[in-house]
């Protein structure tokens, strides 16, 4: 009884010690540089080609080398399910304001929606010991069914 009570109350105090030790501020934006998200992230579909267009703010920073890289990523769900599948990363230099992308025809593709993401990603011109100088925006997403 002893030793079912002890494995119990070890676990309890296993489970909440890795809780206690998540760190929200690593995700949070940090103070400092930023870049803004794209702007009027829009989609064509004809077919299997998708089609993105966007626009890149004016209001990149001066501390941010010009000109900025877009990185696009192609995720693919399928409605009800939680997992997610990464189909393509692509990033577009020169501050590209298009894309394309082909959706697989297949039948194992039936039933399943991509969400595409933009954002930029750009270097700051002078970086900092021990930070990275590379910078991404928040993504906008666009959803294909």
């Amino acid at each position: 009884m002893k030793k079912t009570v002890y494995l119990i109350v070890m676990t309890i105090g296993l489970c909440l010690s890795a809780v206690s030790c998540y760190d929200r501020s690593v995700l949070d934006e940090k103070e400092g540089v930023s870049l803004p998200a794209v702007t009027g992230l829009q989609s064509a579909r004809s077919g299997n080609v998708v089609t993105l267009t966007w626009s890149i703010p004016s209001d990149i920073p001066a501390e941010i080398s010009r000109p900025v890289s877009v990185q696009v990523q192609v995720l693919r769900y399928r409605p009800g399910v939680l997992s997610v599948t990464r189909v393509d990363t692509r990033t577009l230099p020169d501050e590209a304001t298009t894309a394309t992308y082909t959706i697989p025809e297949d039948v194992d593709n039936v039933g399943y929606e991509y969400h595409i993401v933009v954002k930029l990603t750009g270097n700051l011109r002078e970086s900092v010991y021990g930070y990275s100088s590379q910078i991404f925006s928040p993504g906008q997403t666009v959803v294909v069914e």
